[in-house]
């Protein structure tokens, strides 16, 4: 081999490297770096980069799902090659996506290439916003604040709905505190409330909405207690949760009253405090729109949801006394990996996993997107599970309960429920942003 074409391949070789070192520290820090021209690979020969191209195909997500590679360009011939240039970062939100050009144009080409990126993030972000944050990532940290309208306080309505119209606001004041802390709020609006505070409005009644309706099996009941107002506040930092809730109460005054404020936390791999992993079954990607959001089928209340929240709380010392093999009997899954176990025969026990399976009479099951969270204190003897649906069908969640606490056949009940006991249920509808900000027009 000529002494000259080795020495420029090595050149070559280190290049790459210190551009992929580059590439990986700006992704570390969720800036923008574009690889200046000089430490670049210009576009070679496809067969001469096959032994090194792998290394640098990575598709980068910050936020945890994969990205889509940018193809690369030329007949016969590869593009510049760094991970920065053969991906699409995902950042997460509210930090917009940004991408990168594969070319090996100049830095200003770059920049301009960024710029216009940025602008089509931000109309697409724009037309996501029809619907509030149900469909948010899981967080670490989550706080789930159900309050009651104080009606003997004459300017409470008034209070209320100048708060609820300014969330965004309030939003803004603590996300700015951390701009990587994932966080979210979504507020729901219970069926009296709904009525009290939309009077005058002309604001159409979500077809399905009224009180959480108490199910009373043999041996177990799901109860109903009082709600007005849901505030679902997610975040990757618990301060950020604490600071969102302080600020809202305040606004709150004696408008509002709190009647449970439970903090959760993520429990290892979204593990509940029996030990298993829980959420398996909800909708991912394009499935979760159609599962949680309303539609055409009231089409005054589209791109709204109905949530149930119920707080659970565990007999964790019955639970373990349990073999490893009964427990994954009543749940439905193997602990250790969460794999599925078949279902029983028609007229059986079945586990917990199959009463909360709801189908059609075609076998099409419908979905709802859960977020529960394990919440207690050891020292205290408390462990629980909060338990939070979002649905597009509210009957849906009602006949998940309704199979779980009664039987399918009746008499069967969930076994899991003789290890857990509901103290709350409250059902509430979660309306577009743009009804949230209606409200204080007046």
């Amino acid at each position: 081999m000529d002494v000259t074409a080795s020495r420029i391949t090595a050149r070559a070789l280190q290049l790459q490297l210190h551009s992929q070192r580059l590439a990986r520290l700006s992704h570390g820090r969720n800036c923008l770096c574009v690889v200046p021209p000089q430490l670049r690979l210009h576009s070679r020969p496809r067969s001469s980069l096959s032994r090194h191209s792998s290394s640098s195909s990575h598709n980068y997500a910050l936020s945890g799902r994969p990205c889509s590679s940018i193809s690369s360009s030329g007949s016969g011939a590869a593009s510049s090659i760094s991970p920065i240039s053969s991906s699409k970062p995902s950042f997460p939100s509210p930090s917009p996506s940004r991408s990168f050009s594969s070319s090996s144009s100049s830095h200003l080409n770059a920049k301009t290439q960024s710029s216009k990126s940025l602008k089509k993030n931000s109309t697409t972000t724009a037309t996501m916003s029809q619907n509030q944050a149900v469909q948010a990532s899981l967080t670490k940290s989550a706080t789930f604040l159900v309050l009651t309208i104080n009606s003997s306080s004459p300017s409470a309505l008034k209070t209320i709905r100048s708060v609820l119209a300014s969330v965004s606001d309030l939003a803004k004041n603590v996300v700015l505190r951390d701009l990587n802390s994932q966080f979210s709020c979504a507020v729901g609006i219970g069926s009296d409330a709904w009525d009290a505070l939309t009077a005058g409005t002309g604001l159409g009644r979500p077809a399905e909405l009224h009180p959480f309706r108490q199910i009373s099996g043999a041996k177990h009941t799901a109860v109903s207690t009082p709600g007005d107002l849901l505030f679902h506040i997610r975040a990757d930092r618990r301060d950020i949760c604490f600071e969102f809730e302080r600020q809202l109460l305040a606004k709150l005054g004696d408008a509002a009253a709190v009647v449970d404020d439970t903090q959760g936390f993520r429990y290892f791999d979204a593990r509940d405090l029996l030990g298993f992993v829980d959420g398996t079954a909800n909708p991912v990607g394009p499935a979760v729109p159609d599962a949680v959001l309303i539609a055409g089928e009231d089409a005054a209340c589209a791109d709204g949801s109905y949530v149930v929240v119920q707080k659970y709380v565990h007999d964790v010392k019955a639970w373990g006394g349990l073999s490893t093999e009964a427990q994954e009997a009543i749940i439905g899954r193997t602990k250790l990996d969460n794999m599925e176990l078949d279902d029983q025969p028609d007229g059986h026990q079945q586990a917990h996993k199959t009463l909360a399976t709801i189908e059609d009479d075609d076998g099409n099951e419908y979905s709802i997107l859960r977020d529960n969270m394990p919440f207690g204190s050891p020292g205290s003897g408390v462990f629980g599970t909060y338990f939070i649906g979002y649905s597009r069908r509210l009957w849906v969640i009602e006949k998940m309960l309704e199979r779980m606490f009664v039987g399918h056949p009746p008499g069967k009940h969930d076994r899991i429920l003789d290890f857990s006991t509901a103290l709350t249920g409250t059902t509430f509808y979660v309306p577009p942003p743009s009804v949230l900000e209606s409200l204080g027009s007046d």
